[in-house]
């Protein structure tokens, strides 16, 4: 089942744990909430990021792409394991949510949630930058969604509307621009800020009065706030 609405003050979100390496990691630091890529293959709804759609043009270029892709997209180095059986494992290890970040549109949204459902007995939200997507999984799924931008809309609140969404989770260059946050606040929307990697940048966003953070290091960003999750 879908847990609870919303985030609590301030809630640091581990980035892309799709891979045990970085959930270990996550796991000692002491966060309890995680994002995992959800991508389709082989038919089935996969905890995994995939390779960038866009593919270069030349062998050396390719081959840079494999090395960036290996290095920094944070999929697991071998086989991907199926949703339910990472969401099983990473329940197990102690986090309490999850956020489905959603990289492939053709899943279907009731079969992405029953997958979720069969693996994660806690709080689930889902993100993604295909908003008809999101759309499709409040209205199909009853789930709650929140819309991703790594680009500005003219409005900025008008596209979470839109997906029915209760809330953004927005870039970190984005969501320091003036007025940005003021407007999604003021439209009744929650603010999740990705991704914040340094203590600079977790100071900066804190004074935004945001919702949570999504971060590859959460060690440095609850050192830079000085407290540890409860």
């Amino acid at each position: 089942m879908l847990g609870p609405k919303g985030w609590c003050a301030l809630e640091i979100i581990g980035h892309r744990a799709n891979s045990g390496r970085i959930a270990i990691f996550y796991s000692m630091v002491g966060i309890k909430a995680v994002e995992v890529d959800v991508s389709l293959k082989s038919g089935k709804p996969m905890a995994l990021h995939g390779r960038p759609s866009v593919r270069r043009a030349t062998p050396i270029g390719r081959l840079w792409g494999w090395i960036d892709y290996k290095l920094f997209y944070r999929d697991p180095l071998y086989k991907p394991m199926p949703l339910a059986n990472w969401l099983e494992r990473l329940w197990s290890m102690g986090f309490t949510k999850v956020v489905i970040d959603v990289k492939s549109g053709g899943i279907d949204p009731t079969l992405l949630a029953s997958e979720v459902e069969r693996g994660w007995p806690g709080q689930v939200i889902y993100t993604s930058e295909n908003h008809r997507y999101l759309r499709r999984l409040r209205e199909e799924a009853s789930a709650v969604v929140y819309t991703t931008y790594s680009i500005l809309p003219v409005d900025v609140a008008d596209p979470a509307l839109k997906a029915g969404a209760e809330g953004v989770s927005i870039r970190f260059d984005l969501a320091i621009e003036d007025n940005v946050i003021r407007a999604l606040r003021q439209s009744g929307l929650k603010v999740v800020v990705w991704t914040v990697n340094t203590e600079d940048q977790a100071k900066t966003v804190e004074k935004l009065g945001v919702d949570a953070i999504v971060s590859d290091r959460p060690d440095k960003v609850l050192r830079a706030l000085d407290k540890r999750e409860k």
